[in-house]
């Protein structure tokens, strides 16, 4: 429980096609991925720590981008010289999502409701050691991250941020949980879709300085 305790204070400081996960008869959705260690430049890293890792999974409600919030759905421990892990996500999720709250962004209809799934890493061998992640298509080396909607929905709409620009152009054809990939446009400029290629070239990565 060390680890957990040590991720609740960090976390305060931190600022049905093939593009959808498919629900378990459980209630559950399982999906299994790999992870690897990535630079902040979407390379992967030489730099590869020799301790066990836990992946972290809390939420975004309301929002794509924002200040990640309990609870914690779901914690993945993986053994050293393993680089596989299965995620596991509630199918129906729509109490912990919220209504869009970002004025920038249009959501049609208006009543839906979504939630990002946060990505993190810590080391439950060391003290206070959280790191960042997040998930990566690891053949063109987009960033991908996943959604939730209750119902089918269109998300779109322009957010600027410091100096880079989100463009979103987001249809989720069903209730749940979607991929959606992130692709520079031009020297700043994403553009956010729904995936659509193979669920097997997403990975976990866990950021790494070099």
């Amino acid at each position: 429980m060390k680890y957990f305790i040590t991720f609740l204070v960090c976390i305060s400081l931190v600022s049905c096609s093939q593009n959808s996960v498919k629900p378990q008869s459980s209630g559950n959705i399982s999906v299994p991925l790999s992870y690897n260690y990535y630079t902040f430049d979407n390379q992967k890293s030489a730099n590869i720590p020799s301790d066990d890792v836990v992946l972290i999974f809390p939420i975004i409600p309301g929002d794509v981008f924002g200040k990640p919030t309990q609870p914690i759905l779901h914690m993945a421990p993986v053994l050293k010289g393993s680089n596989k892990f299965t995620l596991e996500l509630p199918a129906n999720a729509d109490d912990l999502a919220l209504p869009l709250n970002n004025p920038d962004l249009k959501i049609e209809p208006s009543d839906t409701k979504l939630m990002r799934l946060a990505t993190f890493h810590i080391y439950p061998e060391r003290d206070n050691s959280i790191g960042g992640g997040g998930f990566i298509n690891n053949t063109d080396k987009n960033n991908i991250i996943l959604l939730y909607f209750s119902q089918a929905a269109t998300l779109s709409g322009a957010v600027s941020s410091s100096s880079e620009v989100y463009l979103y152009d987001i249809k989720a054809t069903s209730p749940g949980w979607h991929w959606i990939n992130i692709e520079e446009q031009t020297e700043g400029v994403y553009l956010l879709q729904t995936y659509k290629d193979s669920i097997e070239d997403i990975e976990f990565t866990a950021l790494v300085a070099e």
